[in-house]
């Protein structure tokens, strides 16, 4: 039977139309099997390519998405909005969305130098010249590749405009509630950092706290703060041999220590000459002071004597050492005795005597330190 026209040129456009398209070793074909090629030659999108006008296209035209397959499964799709999503069937608000489920597997960009360009315009400004903002992040795999001083390897941020690079965090209520991030850290197109703050006036601007910990010691020229938070190198004189507190405690524990060491080793002295004294003394049987113990002392000392059984008056002297009498003690008891001297108020050196029937026989000084 002779086959009418409609048969012979718009029914394999009809089934063309209702069947999804799929490739064969030449040319897209229907599921029916039959090539483009067999439909129109002029019209079929060959596996081997086809010269082709600027107004002509693969896609739709109409408002549905645009799907690419491969074995069977969606790899890509166009929705009809112009948003396009590569490995998920979903389209979000993006206008490019890349689903992996695969960790470090999404966009991976090579070659000399790579990069991904960020700009308000729709090319990009070779020249550099365009106030328009325009930035890359990019990777250096040569020297001085966008940087003057880059070697390879180094990760760059750029800002072509002079104006700031801004770091933001945010908790996730905050955002729903402001509908915006917190600024935490910029980088001026000056060159000036801030931290907690959007106005940097300095290399190095932080506002709040800032805590170093375990950090080197070294000798070098102590840093001062001004009024305004402003840290300098000191030039205030003798500033640089001026300890910290903790260095302070440390040298007045050392020298309390040294002094308990001095008043250690005289009190061993007093008592050895205080052993050749007394055998002297006493067999001599004449009035004896010795040295008091402790001496310096800080709140008590004793002070020894030897008083022979013919003396009648005798009495403990102390004064200062401008000759004021500030205490005296009268001696009732004969031989190697001692009395407890406390109670001094002042800090100091005082004068303390033995006199026996109104006659001053020794007098010695010893050192109050509170």
């Amino acid at each position: 039977m002779k086959q009418s026209y409609f048969h012979k040129n718009f029914l394999p456009v009809l089934f063309f139309s209702l069947f999804s398209i799929y490739s064969s070793a030449q040319a897209w074909v229907g599921n029916g099997g039959s090539t483009l090629s067999s439909v129109k030659a002029s019209n079929a999108w060959l596996l081997t390519g086809n010269s082709i006008a600027s107004t002509q296209f693969i896609g739709t035209t109409n408002a549905a998405d645009f799907r690419v397959r491969t074995n069977s499964m969606q790899r890509m799709v166009v929705g009809s909005n112009g948003n396009i999503a590569v490995n998920t069937a979903t389209l979000t608000s993006a206008k490019f969305h890349v689903f992996s489920s695969a960790e470090d597997n999404h966009f991976f960009a090579s070659g000399a130098s790579p990069s991904y360009v960020l700009s308000a315009d729709l090319t990009r400004d070779s020249t550099f010249t365009s106030t328009r903002p325009f930035a890359t992040i990019g990777l250096a795999t040569r020297n001085v590749a966008y940087s003057s001083a880059s070697v390879p390897g180094d990760l760059i941020l750029v800002n072509y405009n002079a104006r700031a690079i801004i770091f933001v965090t945010q908790e996730r209520q905050n955002i729903l509630q402001n509908g915006k991030f917190d600024e935490k850290m910029r980088i001026t197109g000056l060159g000036n950092v801030g931290i907690n703050t959007s106005a940097p006036t300095a290399r190095f601007h932080v506002n709040g706290s800032v805590r170093f910990q375990n950090l080197p010691t070294n000798s070098g020229t102590p840093l001062v703060v001004d009024a305004n938070g402003n840290v300098f190198r000191s030039n205030t004189s003798g500033f640089a041999s001026q300890s910290s507190n903790q260095e302070t405690e440390l040298l007045k524990k050392e020298v309390d220590e040294l002094k308990k060491e001095i008043s250690d080793l005289k009190n061993l002295f007093s008592k050895i000459m205080s052993k050749t004294s007394d055998q002297d003394d006493i067999d001599a049987q004449k009035p004896y002071l010795y040295n008091n113990i402790p001496n310096p002392f800080d709140y008590s000392t004793t002070i020894k004597y030897f008083l022979p059984n013919y003396a009648h008056n005798a009495a403990i002297v102390i004064s200062t050492l401008d000759g004021k009498t500030l205490k005296r003690v009268d001696l009732k008891s004969y031989g190697t005795q001692q009395i407890k001297v406390q109670n001094l108020s002042t800090s100091g050196t005082y004068i303390y005597s033995l006199e026996v029937d109104g006659v001053i026989i020794d007098s010695k000084k010893m050192i109050l330190m509170h």
